[in-house]
Formats: structure tokens, C-alpha cells, sequence
């Protein structure tokens, strides 16, 4: 921190003038930070006050360019006279940041515009191959049952009625042919039976 000395001495870095003796040589201290702000600190015999009050001898107070300084109450501060001896170098900083700023941008912005046409060009001039993936068909899977396949039928030919099962209707039996030639044989074994029992000649 900077500090600006305040009295009627003229070696100091603020003069005040004053004819009744009232003010001190070394009347008080500001100090500056590097980002203007301000603290006064009394130092003299008849004391400093700000905004009509007075402060306490060797403790630094927060003072503005809005408040009101005086001097034993005989001067007051003029602030047009107080320069801030880090306005300039401040000035240079905020600039330094700025152009710093932008060149890191403008860097950035190259790098990543110029990746992006690299990108691109890789891209149209590269060709990939085909990616292939073969399933196995695990052996677990259970087999799948085929498919029936039903004969379409014709337009043209009528579809056939359902045959009447045997429970609904009672139909009549068809004559056997065969019975009446098993109901001779068995007369003629029965003849020949009891001719062989009773030894009676068989005549033919």
C-alpha cells in the first residue's frame, strides 16, 4: 500500500494551508490499496474528523471521496488534489487481462476449429469395412415345432360333409352273403357227425 502524507508542512505530499498553527506538519495519513480503496489515519495533536466526527489517533479508518475530511476543523480535505497513484497501474493491468483473454480465446478457438476440420476430412477420405457379427445359436435353445401346412382348398369343389357317427342313427345291418354258406357248412359237419356216431352209410 501506497501512503500520501497530509499537513502544512511543505514536504509533505498533500500541503493544508493554515495560518493559525492549528494543523499539524504531519496531520494525518492516507493510504491506497492497488484497487483504490482507502484508509485515513490521524496523526496529529488537535485531531482529524470524518464527517464531523472525530477519529481515533493512530487507528486507520475506511474513508471515500463522498465523505467529508477536516483538519482540526479549521481546513478540509480537497479530493481533487488526491491522486490515486495506482489509477495508472491499474489501468495497464485491466488491459494486460483483457488482450490476455482474447489471444487464450482466439487459441482455443483455432485449436478446436482446426481439430473439427480434420475431423471432417478424415471422415470423407476413410472407408471403413463392413462389421460382420455372427450370432451362435446356443444349444439350449429348445427346437421349434414345424409348421403345419394346410392344403388350400378348391373353389370349384364343394367341401365335404361330416359323416354321421354311429351313436346318432341306428342303421339297419347289410346281409351277410357269407352267413348262409357258413350256416350249410355247419349243417352238413353236423350230418356227418351224427352218421359217423350211428354207423350209418353215408349214400351220395
Amino acid at each position: 500500500m501506497k501512503r500520501l502524507i497530509i499537513g502544512r508542512n511543505n514536504a509533505c505530499d498533500i500541503i493544508i494551508p493554515d495560518t493559525t498553527d492549528l494543523v499539524s506538519r504531519k496531520q494525518a495519513a492516507l493510504a491506497f490499496s492497488f484497487w483504490g480503496k482507502m484508509k485515513l489515519t490521524d496523526t496529529s495533536n488537535n485531531g482529524t474528523f470524518v464527517n464531523d466526527k472525530r477519529i481515533e489517533s493512530g487507528k486507520p479508518v475506511h474513508v471515500t471521496r463522498k465523505d467529508k475530511v477536516s483538519f482540526a476543523k479549521v481546513a478540509e480535505l480537497d479530493w481533487n488534489e488526491v491522486k490515486d497513484p495506482y489509477r495508472n497501474a491499474r489501468k495497464l493491468c485491466v488491459l494486460g487481462a483483457a488482450l490476455l483473454a482474447l489471444v487464450i480465446g482466439g487459441a482455443v478457438w483455432w485449436a478446436l476449429s482446426d481439430h473439427e476440420g480434420e475431423k471432417k476430412v478424415d471422415s470423407t477420405t476413410s472407408t471403413e469395412a463392413p462389421v460382420s457379427i455372427e450370432v451362435e445359436q446356443s444349444t439350449t435353445d429348445t427346437p421349434k415345432e414345424p409348421k403345419k401346412t394346410v392344403s388350400p382348398r378348391r373353389s370349384g369343389a364343394p367341401a365335404k360333409k361330416p359323416s354321421p357317427s354311429k351313436g346318432k342313427h341306428n342303421a339297419t345291418p347289410k346281409a351277410n352273403p357269407n352267413e348262409k354258406k357258413d350256416e350249410k357248412g355247419s349243417k352238413g359237419k353236423d350230418i356227418l357227425e351224427r352218421n359217423n356216431n350211428n354207423n350209418i352209410p353215408i349214400v351220395y
